[in-house]
């Protein structure tokens, strides 16, 4: 843990990685945080899992890479008819204002 990652612990996180992504929402994670899955060694999906935490944590986006999963979190546990109540928000600002967090 440093400074600039929120005291977010990198076991904890690739562990709730592994529990919960599979190898295509691993690739859409990268996507989205827009980092290149050809800078990950290649391999399975603990391979990939552990790689994305590792390259989060080297540059600094280990606060990105835990709301872009609570988020997607969040998202998984609410009801599809609240998904189409979040008006103006659209899939491609997905970082910037996630299209599943809809204001109260």
């Amino acid at each position: 843990m440093t400074a600039d990652d929120g005291g977010i612990d990198r076991r904890s996180l690739l562990l709730e990685i592994k529990r919960t992504l599979n190898r295509s929402e691993l690739s859409d994670a990268c996507f989205f945080l827009k980092i290149d899955p050809e800078d990950l060694t290649q391999g399975g999906r603990s391979d990939l899992a552990r790689e994305l935490v590792l390259y989060c944590e080297r540059h600094g986006r280990m606060n990105d890479l835990h709301q872009y999963l609570q988020n997607l979190h969040t998202r998984r546990c609410m009801p599809a008819s609240s998904l189409r109540k979040c008006p103006g928000m659209a899939p491609t600002s997905l970082m910037e204002r996630p299209p599943f967090l809809c204001a109260k």
